[in-house]
C-alpha cells in the first residue's frame, strides 16, 4: 500500500518528513535603570510657568510634553509674524485659551497634567 498505512489501512505512527523551522530566540526586553531616584516636577512650578510664559509653552517643556511645547511656539511665532494682518491676533486669543485651559489644568492637576512626560506623577 503505502509507507504510511499498514495492510489493515490503518495509519502508522510516521513522523512526517516536514518539520517547521524553529523560531529565533530573540532576548528578552530589559527595563532601563536610572543612576538615582526619579525626582518628581512641580506641579506649581508648571502653573507660574504657565502663567508667565504660557503663550511660548514654557509650561509644556518644564514637563516633557515637548510636542505641545513645540506646537505653542512655533504658533507664538506665527502671532509675531502675523499680527499686523489681523491673523495673528486671532491666533494669540487662541493661544490664550489654550494657556487659561493649561492652567486651570495644571491647578487641578487634570488631563494630561496628572503626569510629566516621563509618566512620573506631578508633586
Amino acid at each position: 500500500m503505502s509507507e504510511f498505512y499498514d495492510q489493515n489501512g490503518l495509519p502508522l505512527n510516521v513522523q512526517p518528513q516536514y518539520t517547521a523551522p524553529a523560531q529565533p530566540q530573540y532576548p528578552a526586553p530589559v527595563q532601563p535603570q536610572y543612576a538615582g531616584p526619579i525626582q518628581q516636577k512641580s506641579a506649581l512650578l508648571a502653573a507660574l510657568l504657565c502663567f508667565f510664559f504660557g503663550i511660548f509653552g514654557v509650561h509644556n517643556f518644564y514637563l516633557g510634553h515637548t510636542n505641545r511645547g513645540v506646537i505653542m511656539l512655533v504658533l507664538s511665532f506665527v502671532v509675531l509674524l502675523t499680527w499686523w494682518m489681523g491673523v495673528g491676533l486671532v491666533i494669540l486669543g487662541a493661544l490664550l485659551i489654550w494657556e487659561l485651559i493649561d492652567f486651570i489644568m495644571l491647578l487641578t492637576k487634570s488631563g494630561p497634567f496628572q503626569r510629566d512626560g516621563r509618566g512620573v506623577p506631578l508633586s
